[in-house]
C-alpha cells in the first residue's frame, strides 16, 4: 500500500500544487477495510459495503457504463469511495472532463493510500473537489450543460454527507430545470426574436457597443435604479444623486425618474417584447444613453436619446448576425433586466455600487412604483 501512497501522492502534489497545499494530509479513522473475495480491497462505513465484496472493479465498469461519448462530454462522482469508479472512467474516457466531488477530504487520501489513482492524476481534464463549500460546488456545477453530463452517486459512498450530497443533486436539479426553462423560451419566442432582429438589422452596423465603454468609469460611483415600490423614497434625492453618482436606469423606472425631472445617464432595455416597448412609449431622454439589443423591438430604437448603444444579443439569431458584423459586449441576463444593468456597471469598471428599488418582495403589498406602465396597467 505505501507504494501506492508514495506514487499517488508525489502525482497529487505535482498535477494540483495548490489544493495539496491547502489540504491536511490526513486519513480517514471511519472507514474499514476488507479483503474482497477475488483478493481486491473493499471498505465499509457504519456497517455499509463501500463497494462489491465480489468484484469491485466489474462493478465500476457497469457504474460508468451509461456514459456516451455521443451525447456526454462530462462526468460527475458524487463521493467515490476508494476511487474504483473514477480510475475505470480515466481509463476508458480520457478525453472526457471528470469532475470528482467529496466532502470530506480525508477520504480521499485513505483512497489514494490502497488503490493506484496515477490514470486519474495523468487524466487531461480533471476537476477535485476537496473539502469545497456547496456555494463553490454549486457555482462549479452550475457551468455543466446537463444533457451533456453523466452523474454518478452510490448511496454509500454518499452517507457520510448526506445532507451535502443532497444539496449538491439539488444544484444539478435546478440547472436542469432552468435549461428546460431556457429551451422552452427559446420555442416560445423564437418567431418574436427573428422578426424583429431581421427588422432591426440596418441598426446591427450603425449602432456602437457597450464594449466602448470597457474600465472608464472606475473612479465613479454607480446607482441602478429598479421600479419596486420603495424607489418612493429615494426619488425626492435622485437630483443630488446624479452629480454624485452615474444613473443606470431599467426600462420600468424610467417614468418615475422623468416624472422627477431627473434623466438618467443611462437606460437599459433587454426584453424583446412588445409590452416592454411601452415603457418607453411616449416618453423622450435627450440626454440618456439607451442600452439595448437588436432584438428588441422595433419601436425600442427609434426612442428620442442622445444615442443608442447595443449589447450582444441573448438570442441564436441575434448572435448569428453579430458573428458577421463584430462583437457589441456581452451583459449577463438573468430573470431581471437589473442583472443586465449590474453587469453593465461592472463592464464600465465600477468598484462602487448601488441598487434602490430592487424589492425582493411585496412591500405594502404592491408590486411596482405608483406610475409605472406596470401600476397603472393593474388599475
Amino acid at each position: 500500500m505505501n507504494s501506492f501512497w508514495n506514487k499517488n501522492i508525489d502525482l497529487f502534489n505535482q498535477r494540483f500544487p495548490e489544493l495539496s497545499k491547502s489540504l491536511e494530509t490526513k486519513k480517514s479513522d471511519d472507514l474499514v477495510l476488507e479483503e474482497g473475495r477475488n483478493g481486491t480491497v473493499t471498505a465499509k462505513y457504519n456497517g455499509l459495503l463501500l463497494h462489491s465484496k465480489y468484484n469491485p472493479v466489474k462493478e465500476a465498469e457497469t457504474l460508468i457504463s451509461s456514459f456516451d461519448p455521443k451525447i456526454h462530454d462530462t462526468v460527475i462522482f458524487l463521493g467515490f469511495g476508494l476511487g474504483y469508479g473514477p480510475i475505470e472512467f480515466a481509463k476508458k474516457h480520457p478525453d472526457a472532463t471528470m469532475i470528482l466531488v467529496e466532502k470530506d477530504s480525508s477520504r480521499f487520501f485513505s483512497a489514494i493510500d490502497v488503490l493506484d489513482w496515477s490514470d486519474v492524476f495523468r487524466h487531461k481534464k480533471i476537476i477535485l473537489l476537496l473539502g469545497a463549500g456547496e456555494e463553490e460546488v454549486s457555482a462549479l456545477l452550475g457551468k455543466c450543460k446537463t444533457e451533456a453530463t453523466a452523474v454518478y452517486k452510490t448511496k454509500a459512498q454518499c452517507a457520510h454527507s448526506e445532507n451535502y450530497f443532497s444539496a449538491v443533486e439539488n444544484t444539478l436539479k435546478q440547472n436542469s430545470q432552468k435549461e428546460e426553462i431556457n429551451t422552452n423560451t427559446l420555442e416560445r419566442f423564437a418567431r418574436l426574436w427573428l422578426n424583429n432582429s431581421c427588422r432591426n438589422l440596418d441598426y446591427l452596423q450603425s449602432l456602437d457597443g457597450v464594449i466602448k465603454y470597457r474600465n472608464l468609469g472606475k473612479e465613479i460611483p454607480f446607482v441602478i435604479l429598479a421600479a419596486g415600490p420603495s424607489l418612493e423614497s429615494i426619488l425626492p434625492h435622485l437630483e443630488e444623486i446624479k452629480k454624485r453618482a452615474m444613473i443606470i436606469c431599467v426600462d420600468t423606472a424610467l417614468h418615475a425618474c422623468l416624472r422627477q425631472n431627473v434623466e438618467p445617464d443611462f437606460i437599459i432595455l433587454a426584453d424583446p417584447q412588445y409590452y416592454c416597448s411601452l415603457h418607453l412609449e411616449f416618453l423622450s431622454a435627450p440626454s440618456s444613453i439607451l442600452i439595448t439589443e437588436i432584438a428588441a423591438y422595433p419601436s425600442v430604437l427609434r426612442f428620442k436619446c442622445r444615442e443608442t448603444v447595443l449589447f450582444s444579443s441573448l438570442f441564436p439569431i441575434g448572435q448569428f448576425f453579430e458573428s458577421q458584423t463584430g462583437e457589441k459586449g456581452k451583459l449577463a441576463a438573468v430573470g431581471s433586466v437589473t442583472t443586465s444593468a449590474w453587469d453593465f456597471a461592472r463592464l464600465c469598471g465600477a468598484e462602487r455600487i448601488f441598487i434602490a428599488g430592487m424589492d425582493l418582495g411585496f412591500p405594502g403589498k404592491e408590486t411596482h412604483i405608483r406610475g409605472s406602465r406596470f401600476e397603472e396597467k393593474n388599475h
